[in-house]
């Protein structure tokens, strides 16, 4: 498999940034553990897009992306069981999928 070049990580990270964020933004107030990591999120996303060259893109996401290091303190609550346990892993895997995104190399 080929590496993707630092355009293509970006590119992707913006995708998997805007999911979570609509993740986390659907839960809107009700979830207050879950609002540093809207703000995280949303601060995240909004620099994947600053007017700067892909290294300095991805090395201030890497900052941003510290925010989200911590173990989760808060889990998105649904009534149906299987709904919860798949949103809350879909977080996961998206949080999981930035991190690597924005990784170093």
């Amino acid at each position: 498999m080929t590496a993707m070049t630092s355009a293509e990580r970006i590119a992707h990270a913006r995708k998997a940034a805007d999911e979570l964020n609509a993740i986390l933004l659907a839960e809107g107030r009700s979830n207050l553990l879950a609002r540093p990591w809207q703000q995280a999120v949303r601060r995240l996303a909004h620099n994947l897009w600053v007017d700067a060259s892909d290294d300095d893109i991805l090395a201030v996401a890497r900052e941003d992306a510290g925010s989200l290091c911590p173990p989760r303190d808060f889990f998105i609550y649904r009534d149906d069981p299987d709904a919860r346990k798949a949103l809350n892993e879909q977080l996961d895997a998206l949080v999981n999928r930035l991190r690597s995104l924005i990784r170093e190399g």
